[in-house]
């Protein structure tokens, strides 16, 4: 089933980056040393791609579409849903912030952080209450038992 209307959160992810490069392009502040934009911003993108390509294949396992806009059809609770409710949304967090520092680019933790605000307000939230409604007492206890995000 569709749900029209919805927001794409990597779109607000991207929109956060290039607004950051923007910003900073404009308004340039450099923070940090080479070593860490050479070391920590390649490891954050690596754990957000060990992250989100686990949780596809459980959607795929269980014959769902990895797709915010696709109602679900099941409750995934398996590989890195154990862990996290979102590990998607939370890829998304890790990528924008590694590509943050691998730019050396604080204009992007601040717009990533705005995309997050808004992912929890209009993505999470509204899924939280879908999902609540169309598995009941199970997801409430996965929802008691596995974080929203880590």
């Amino acid at each position: 089933m569709q749900r029209a209307g919805r927001l794409i959160p990597p779109f607000l992810y991207i929109a956060a980056v290039v607004l950051g490069l923007v910003a900073e392009w404009l308004w340039p502040v450099a923070l940090l040393p080479m070593w860490v934009r050479l070391s920590l911003g390649p490891a954050l993108i690596v754990i957000a791609v060990v992250l989100v390509r686990p949780a596809m294949k459980a959607f795929r396992a269980r014959g769902v579409a990895f797709d915010v806009r696709q109602a679900p059809g099941t409750l995934v609770t398996t590989g890195p849903y154990r862990i996290s409710r979102n590990p998607g949304y939370l890829a998304l967090i890790l990528i924008s912030l590694g590509i943050a520092v691998i730019t050396d680019d604080i204009w992007i933790v601040g717009f990533a952080a705005l995309a997050t605000l808004v992912t929890r307000q209009r993505v999470v939230l509204p899924e939280e209450r879908i999902l609540a409604a169309q598995f009941g007492d199970a997801y409430e206890a996965y929802k008691a038992r596995v974080r929203r995000w880590i």
